[in-house]
């Protein structure tokens, strides 16, 4: 493998992990303000103020539901795993991304 070559395969390891941590750091931020969001609810709730439940009801997803999540957990896994894999990988070419 030329240098030229070698450079371009370890730059795009490092491009493709920075996109899969990226796109881990955006699931657990929409994972987060949901669990702000049903607590919040929650809070209300137990407050028995209606008013103060539709506020955090209103900001929560359109689509939430228990099939979402679970995608959002498998999506997760599975960047997870990948985001592993590339660490290994770039480290193989004596990329050290600690």
């Amino acid at each position: 493998m030329s240098e030229q070559q070698l450079n371009e395969k370890i730059g795009s390891l490092v491009l493709e992990y920075g996109n899969a941590k990226k796109r881990l750091r955006e699931i657990t931020d929409q994972v987060k303000h949901i669990a702000e969001r049903l607590s919040a609810i929650a809070n209300g709730m137990n407050a028995s103020n209606p008013m103060a439940v539709n506020g955090p009801l209103s900001e929560l997803p359109e689509d939430l539901t228990p099939a979402k999540i679970r995608g959002l957990m498998a999506e997760q896994n599975a960047l997870s795993s990948r985001v592993r894999s590339l660490k290994s990988q770039l480290s193989d070419y004596g990329v050290d991304l600690s």
